[in-house]
């Protein structure tokens, strides 16, 4: 066993990192690893490569097949990641959540020469979840107040903000992009996404929470590691 503090799926597989990152095969025996203590993953749908990022805020790029590190980020002095970062569905982009000398922002890098492309501002504290919407219109962030806030990237600007109870711990659209599920310390909400209204709210003290396959359902993960289910 190794301390992990993220892991993603491959088409054939998992990649996951903490001390370093590891590369399973769908079998989940180890097929390979790199050096490096990386705080989040998450892999490109073609399985070909990932992006690691450091608590200091830079971020790799690894090619998984050659299991080798590919590019690197520059970071800015006081810059501190607080989210774990994601891949844009088309795979040309990164987001996540930096924050520096008290200033909160999703930071938005391009993959090809990993040079910062936009920062979204707006938050007051700490932002502790990012999420692209499936057909790359959108990016969606939650901070540690309950602050929910959609980004409309094609005019780089601030489209819907709204409040939740409790300190948020993950947002995520569906495949679809209709439907967003955010996991506070005290509850799992969705919502739909263009009438902004709440279509299920439930008590829970969650850590993070994902949608199953065609927005039929929700899974949140408790503090406690317990799994929470909830119907659409």
């Amino acid at each position: 066993e190794k301390p992990t503090s993220s892991a993603c799926f491959l088409p054939q597989g998992l990649v996951a990192c903490g001390d370093n990152i590891t590369i399973y095969s769908s079998s989940m025996e180890e097929q390979g690893s790199i050096q490096g203590t990386y705080q989040s993953v998450d892999a490109h749908a073609t399985g070909q490569y990932a992006v690691a990022m450091k608590t200091s805020g830079a971020w790799s790029l690894i090619a998984l097949e050659a299991k080798s590190v590919l590019a690197e980020s520059s970071v800015d002095p006081g810059d501190a990641a607080t989210s774990p970062i994601r891949i844009h569905p088309d795979g040309m982009i990164v987001a996540a959540a930096i924050s520096t000398n008290g200033a909160h922002r999703v930071k938005v890098w391009e993959v090809k020469d990993q040079k910062p492309v936009h920062a979204f501002d707006g938050h007051a504290a700490p932002i502790t979840s990012v999420s692209f919407s499936e057909n790359g219109y959108h990016l969606a962030s939650v901070d540690e107040s309950g602050t929910v806030k959609l980004w409309d990237l094609r005019k780089l600007k601030e489209l819907k903000s709204f409040q939740v109870d409790g300190a948020g711990a993950s947002v995520s659209f569906d495949s679809s992009g209709k439907y967003l599920v955010v996991a506070t310390a005290s509850s799992v909400v969705v919502r739909e996404v263009k009438p902004w209204s709440d279509l299920v709210s439930v008590e829970a003290s969650a850590i993070g929470a994902c949608f199953l396959t065609d927005a039929q359902g929700v899974v949140a993960v408790d503090g406690g590691g317990g799994l929470v289910s909830i119907g659409k």
